[in-house]
């Protein structure tokens, strides 16, 4: 690594990664105190953790994810191990700076450095990308090396270099069309209201769906209003066929007319090379990194049912000027399910995003920042209900729906 006396001479470039900078997030964070409560929490150096023996939840906390990339540099090493461990040291060095120069708090592990400034919790990973290359290098028998995509490299590159640029071009998207984050916003309440969960649809491709609507409108023109926007996208998956068109996000048109022809034409001829939800962006050398896993078929065809039976609810409800909630659309059919497993409000940190809200005692009160009240790195990322989620599906290897922001259980079909 080269030497000290310049403290960020390896650092290249700074990008934020957290979707809520694309202006996306249904509930970005708020800077707020986290007050220590001594029944619930221990103090372990400059963070807070959980008691064994907690009876409560603490304050439900969401890092800021973002990405520091590194830099070119001969000093990196040839070894995966080692440059990973040079990595680790130097989000400890960077700790050290922070709180030496600046007073500003963090908490190292080997993955991520957390940084806890003005009542936020911001999550810095480094990416070199020297470690993509050396994560997809294959050596035979014959000492014969050869350069292979695999799980771990394509996660890396998903996380690390395409999403910062996805990102940045979605912020684009809202820059130009205001109407477009909260549309996406809105669209992610629906559908996770609906049970279908970020295992089944992740954000990022809740995103960049609605971004092909916005960017392929005419001979529509692009929907001033979020709401008009969620409308057009309802209508948008009830129409649209993915067994025989890739959804086309060309950002920029960063992708010339010849290539999407060519894409087509492969994506027609071969079709079962492709994932079940195809989707085309400039950044990933059409790879559809995305929806490389999910959504399944079986979410695909429930999207559109979702999709058909919400349009048809809403534009009925237009042409007759009938009164109705909008909460309504917010409320899940549970009918179909094999299994419904309740569990206890108790355990679900998250509560008070829900609509359905009656007692007083389940909504979460924001206190304005005070950092005399709050040095310490909160409790970050702990939801009871999304760990034991996790377990279910890789125990049991079954389809599961996760009902968010309303109450808290979960379906099989």
């Amino acid at each position: 690594m080269p030497k000290r006396q310049n403290k960020f001479k390896l650092l290249g470039s700074y990008t934020l990664v957290f979707i809520n900078f694309s202006y996306t997030e249904v509930f970005p964070p708020i800077p707020t105190t986290y007050r220590e409560d001594d029944n619930l929490l221990l103090r372990d150096g400059n963070k807070l953790t959980l008691k064994p023996d907690a009876k409560m939840l603490p304050r439900h906390v969401l890092p800021i994810e973002c990405v520091i990339q590194m830099g070119k540099s001969s000093g990196w090493p040839d070894d995966v191990s080692t440059l990973q461990c040079m990595k680790c040291e130097f989000y400890i060095r960077l700790s050290e700076l922070l709180e030496s120069e600046h007073n500003i708090i963090s908490s190292v592990t080997l993955d991520y450095l957390d940084v806890f400034y003005e009542g936020l919790v911001f999550r810095f990973r480094l990416f070199v990308p020297k470690e993509l290359v050396l994560l997809k290098k294959m050596v035979d028998s014959e000492g014969v090396t050869s350069y292979k995509d695999n799980e771990e490299s394509l996660k890396l590159e998903r996380d690390m270099d395409i999403l910062p640029k996805v990102t940045s071009a979605l912020s684009g998207i809202h820059q130009t069309y205001p109407s477009f984050g909260p549309s996406c916003a809105l669209i992610k309440r629906w559908l996770r209201s609906q049970m279908i969960d970020s295992h089944h649809v992740p954000d990022v491709v809740i995103n960049l769906w609605n971004a092909s609507v916005y960017l392929n409108g005419p001979p529509y023109r692009v929907a001033q209003l979020p709401q008009a926007a969620f409308l057009r996208f309802l209508k948008y998956l009830m129409d649209f066929d993915w067994k025989v068109n890739p959804v086309i996000v060309n950002f920029n048109n960063d992708i010339s007319r010849t290539e999407l022809s060519d894409i087509e034409a492969q994506f027609q001829q071969n079709r079962s090379s492709y994932p079940n939800l195809c989707m085309i962006i400039p950044y990933d050398q059409k790879k559809s990194i995305f929806t490389k896993l999910h959504p399944s078929k079986h979410i695909l065809k429930r999207l559109r049912l979702l999709a058909n039976e919400t349009y048809r609810f809403l534009s009925n409800t237009f042409l007759k000027w009938d009164d109705f909630l909008v909460k309504d659309i917010f409320v899940p059919n549970l009918q179909g399910y094999d299994v419904l497993i309740y569990l206890k409000d108790s355990i679900n940190p998250t509560l008070y995003q829900s609509l359905f809200l009656n007692d007083r005692l389940d909504r979460q009160y924001i206190e304005r920042y005070d950092k005399s009240n709050s040095n310490k790195v909160p409790v970050i990322d702990f939801n009871p209900i999304d760990k034991y989620l996790k377990e279910l599906r890789v125990i049991l290897i079954i389809v599961l729906f996760e009902l968010n922001y309303i109450l808290s259980f979960i379906g099989n079909i």
